[in-house]
C-alpha cells in the first residue's frame, strides 16, 4: 500500500489562518502547549489521539481531511505571469531542501543531528546563500542557477569538514551550545535559528508565502513584498497567509 503524505502541521496552520486563531488561543481553548502546536505545524512530532479528536472536533474537520487533506482551496493561489519575473531569472531557479538523509550524503563520516543541522543552516546564510526555512529535520534554500546548487553541496561538505575536524571556533562553539540545550524546546531553538536568519522573529512578519508544494518561501510584512519575493524566487504559482 501506497504511503499517504501525512499533512497535519500544514493544515493546521492553515486552519489557524482560516479562522483567525492564534497559536496561543488554541493552546488555551484545548489545554494544550502553544510549544507543542508550534511543533507539530513544523513537522515535528504529532497529537495522541485525544488531543487530535479535539482539534479536528474544534475546527469541524474530520481526522482523515485534518492527516491527509488538502485544507486550503487552489483558488487562494496568486498565479503571475511570466513575463512579469522573465527579466529577473535566470532559468535555472530552484528551492533546493535538504533533510537528515541528504546532508549525510554530502559528508557520511559525521552523525546528522539537530545541533549539525542548525549549524549548516547558519552558515550557509553567513556564506550568502538564500536560507528560506529552517525545520526540525532539515532546512531549505533557494538558488538561482545550476552552479549555485553544485557549489552549495560543497560549501555543507566543508562545514561538515569543519565540524569533524573543530578547526572552527565558530562553528564548534554554536554546536556545542546546541546539543548542550537538546532537551529543551526545540521549536525555540528553530525560532532562534529563523530569527538570525530573517532578521527579525518570524511571528513580527504580518505574512508569510507558500510555494504550490506547501514550502514556506519568505515572510513579509506586506503582500507587496510577498509578491516581489516571488518575483525575485520565479515562483509563479503560491499562496499569500496570514501570520497569525
Amino acid at each position: 500500500m501506497k504511503t499517504r503524505e501525512v499533512r497535519f502541521g500544514r493544515n493546521l496552520k492553515a486552519l489557524r489562518e482560516i479562522h483567525k486563531v492564534t497559536q496561543k488561543k488554541l493552546a488555551e481553548e484545548l489545554h494544550m502547549s502553544r510549544q507543542a502546536i508550534s511543533l507539530w505545524e513544523k513537522g515535528m512530532g504529532k497529537p495522541d489521539i485525544f488531543y487530535l479528536d479535539s482539534i479536528c472536533t474544534y475546527f469541524d474537520v474530520s481526522i482523515d481531511q485534518m492527516m491527509y487533506g488538502d485544507i486550503v482551496n487552489p483558488d487562494r493561489y496568486t498565479t503571475l505571469e511570466d513575463s512579469d519575473i522573465k527579466e529577473r531569472t535566470t532559468g535555472e531557479e530552484e528551492l533546493v531542501g535538504f533533510l537528515e538523509e541528504d546532508i549525510s550524503e554530502c559528508f557520511p563520516p559525521i552523525a546528522i543531528d539537530f545541533g549539525v543541522i542548525m549549524t549548516i543552516a547558519l552558515e550557509l546564510k553567513r556564506m550568502g546563500y538564500e536560507v528560506t526555512e529552517v525545520f526540525g529535520n532539515g532546512f531549505s534554500v533557494f538558488t538561482k542557477t545550476k552552479m549555485e546548487r553544485k557549489r552549495l553541496k560543497k560549501d555543507i561538505y566543508e562545514v561538515g569538514d569543519c565540524l569533524i575536524h573543530c578547526d572552527n571556533e565558530r562553528i564548534t562553539n554554536y554546536r556545542e551550545e546546541v546539543e548542550s540545550r537538546v532537551w529543551e524546546v526545540k521549536s525555540q531553538i528553530v525560532e532562534e535559528t529563523m530569527t538570525t536568519i530573517l532578521g527579525k522573529e518570524p511571528e513580527e512578519f504580518a505574512y508569510l508565502w507558500y510555494d504550490e508544494e506547501d514550502n514556506v518561501r519568505g515572510y513579509a510584512d506586506t503582500e507587496e513584498e510577498c509578491i516581489e519575493q516571488a518575483r525575485h524566487q520565479a515562483c509563479t504559482k503560491f499562496r499569500i497567509m496570514d501570520n497569525i
